[in-house]
């Protein structure tokens, strides 16, 4: 299932929008737009899909999401009765990345600038300050002009300061590296990047790098704070994911085409990651489409 473009109508003129949402459920399609994002449950609960992340979310939570960046929000309506009258509420703040990007190179601008990159990856904001920051968030709704863009900019950088953070998307948090200037690994990454459905082992790469093994495994971890099987896997399950969503191809045939070797170790894996089974992540995908656009998944 491809991710439909969505027209978010930030012009020129403006930096940031800010919405709050009230209805019986969400009924946005698997989509994507270039403003960054950033949605406040205070309301409802059910699962997000971040890229090829998958997170539960309940009132309380704040998901913070780059540009570009496919997502869909899938709520709990369809476990309702029809005589239920709960609903959905949400705060929906977007944003032009372009403009604050031009105050980067400032160092008070740093935090923000790191929460942008991770942002990529999609953010669940952890306990110890979203109570605080979602409030701050709905008085953004009461703001205008200045006032408004700078309680903003303070709100993103109190985020910013925050080490809890949650990062949905394993693949990209693969793929997003700390600013490394070795020639060496980014030549180990990109063979991993463009390899990984085909077997790679550690000898492998080490001889790619010119090192021994246990060196090369101390020199990997140090660059991505990763061991080499953690990136690989990542790498492998984030395909999976994709695979899974575009419901072409059944489970065994994404786990052999991933580059595992066994249905059940690719089983066990995902589960480990995702806390589903790959079943059960593709059946949660297509619980909510757009009107129209279903298409019954490959078992």
């Amino acid at each position: 299932m491809k991710a439909l473009f969505e027209y978010i109508g930030i012009d020129k003129s403006e930096f940031l929008k800010v919405r709050r949402i009230v209805q019986k459920n969400i009924d946005i399609p698997w989509h994507f737009h270039p403003e960054y994002e950033i949605v406040v449950i205070l309301q409802g609960a059910g699962h997000v899909f971040i890229g090829d992340g998958m997170e539960r979310y309940e009132g309380g939570d704040i998901f913070l999401i780059g540009s570009n960046v496919p997502h869909v929000f899938i709520d709990d309506s369809h476990n309702r009765s029809m005589h239920d009258e709960s609903h959905i509420e949400v705060v929906v703040v977007q944003f032009n990345g372009a403009f604050i990007s031009k105050f980067f190179e400032l160092k008070e601008f740093h935090r923000i600038a790191a929460l942008l990159q991770k942002m990529q990856c999609g953010v669940k904001i952890g306990d110890r300050i979203k109570e605080d920051i979602a409030g701050s968030f709905v008085m953004l709704i009461h703001l205008s002009g200045l006032k408004r863009l700078t309680e903003f900019i303070h709100i993103l950088d109190a985020i910013g300061k925050d080490t809890n953070v949650h990062l949905i998307n394993p693949t990209t948090s693969a793929s997003i590296l700390p600013n490394v200037r070795s020639n060496r690994i980014m030549k180990v990454i990109q063979y991993m990047n463009n390899n990984y459905h085909h077997e790679i082992n550690l000898d492998q790469l080490a001889r790619l790098a010119n090192m021994e093994t246990t060196s090369f495994c101390r020199f990997f971890k140090h660059h991505t704070r990763k061991t080499f099987t953690g990136y690989l896997n990542e790498l492998r399950l984030g395909y999976a994911c994709k695979l899974l969503m575009e419901g072409s191809l059944s489970v065994t045939e994404i786990c052999y085409e991933t580059g595992y070797n066994s249905i059940s170790h690719f089983n066990r894996q995902f589960k480990r990651v995702y806390d589903v089974t790959p079943k059960e992540y593709r059946a949660r995908f297509y619980q909510h489409l757009a009107p129209g656009t279903f298409v019954r998944p490959v078992s």
